[in-house]
Formats: C-alpha cells, structure tokens, sequence
C-alpha cells in the first residue's frame, strides 16, 4: 500500500500547507468584509454628524471632508473587492487534493514562505492599482476644483491637473510593472514545488472509496480496493 511516509519527500507536509493558505484566505476573506463595512459605517456616521453640525463649519470645510470620506470609500471598496477575489483564487484555484483527509497542522516552510511572499507581493499589486484608480477618479471629478481651490498652487495646475497626478500615475505603473516579473518567478518556482505533488496525487480516483489516488496505481492507498489495470479507475 502507498504511503506518504515512505516517499523521498514528506507530501503530507506540502496538502498541511496548502490548507493552512485556504485557512489564511478565509480569514482574509472575513477580514476584508470587516474592513468594508467598518468604513461604511464610519463614513455614513461622520457625515450624519457633519450635517447636524452644519451650522459650526463652514460648507468648504465640509467640501473637503465629503471628498476626503469619498476617496476613502472608494479605495478600500475597490481594493477590498480585488483582494477577496484573489483570495477566493487561493481557496479554489491550487491542486484539488484531499484536503480534508490530511489532519497534520504540520507544514513545508518552504513553500509557505514562498505561498505567502506570492500574496504579499499581489496584495501589494492591487493596492497600487486601487491607489492608480482612485487617482484617475478624483482628477476627472469635480471635487479636485474644491481641493485646489483652497491650496495654493500654481495656476497652470489648476486648469491642468494631469500634470498634478501624472508623476504619481507613472511612479505606481512602475512600481507595479517593477513586482510583476518578481511574481511571475515567483509562481514559477511556487508550481516547481507543487508539481510533483500534483503527479502523485491527481489523475485517478478510486471507484470504492471514489478518494483522489495517484496515478497508475495498483491498489488504492486509503481502501485496499484492487485496481484491475493500472491507471484504469474511473476518472470523474
């Protein structure tokens, strides 16, 4: 009968650390819709107040804080969003191996490290390009009239405000454009290490106990059951 133990490298660690990454993106998940919903709550709060305040600040004041809460809303709704997508990936996307079969917490440090550099590294992609779109969204909006009207900056900023954001826009597209190759080696090397994982344990699945077996397998490792040809189990 296969066993994991027995192989040249521990794959017991490598299924404990991909669940621990769907662990970690769960809690990503729920973390995010915390953050929304805080800054929802907030905002709608602080603009209730503002209102019944009125009478004790003045309507530019007031202005510039509205434009403020709203560019903060739209950052953390976008980024959040993009992030919980990409979370979602991390809990669908790797090897469909059974997960649920593996009770050791234990873990590739290796490959954690590397899992968890990848999601920085697109955490840090995202942010950037929600920073980017928030920009684009207040340059061609009317509220960059209000904030410029109550700084001082020269005139040709005011009837041009590209010139303001286009230094920004270029130092985030090159800060991204600086990341990507960064992650595309690391996914590279990422898929190296799941790779052989993949083989052995993907392909054919056991017609008795219906549990992922590897491939070309003669007896399956979790009944016994007898294969009658190798890498003949009803694939499903």
């Amino acid at each position: 009968m296969f066993n994991l133990e027995t192989t040249n490298r521990d794959y017991s660690k490598t299924l404990g650390t991909l669940k621990q990454v769907q662990r970690d993106a769960y809690r990503d998940i729920i973390n995010g819709t915390v953050i929304v919903i805080i800054t929802l709550a907030f905002s709608i709060a602080t603009l209730y107040i503002l209102t019944f305040a009125r009478t004790d600040i003045s309507s530019i004041s007031l202005s510039i804080i509205e434009t403020i809460i709203s560019l903060i809303v739209l950052y953390v709704s976008i980024s959040r969003l993009a992030l919980m997508f990409w979370d979602s990936w991390r809990i669908t996307g790797y090897p469909a191996f059974s997960l649920k079969d593996m009770n050791n917490r234990s873990h590739d440090a290796k490959l954690y490290g590397l899992l968890k550099r990848e999601d920085k590294t697109v955490r840090k992609i995202i942010n950037l390009a929600t920073l980017s779109i928030t920009l684009i969204y207040l340059q061609f909006s009317s509220k960059i009239h209000i904030l410029t009207s109550v700084i001082e900056i020269p005139k040709i900023f005011v009837s041009e405000p590209i010139l303001i954001f286009l230094p920004l826009h270029v130092v985030i597209l090159f800060s991204i454009a600086h990341n990507i190759p960064f992650l595309a080696a690391l996914h590279e090397k990422i898929k190296g290490e799941l790779d052989s994982a993949t083989i052995l344990f993907r392909g054919n699945i056991c017609p008795i106990c219906e549990k992922v077996i590897p491939n070309r397998s003669v007896h399956c490792p979790y009944c016994g059951a007898c294969i009658k040809e190798a890498g003949e189990a009803s694939v499903k």
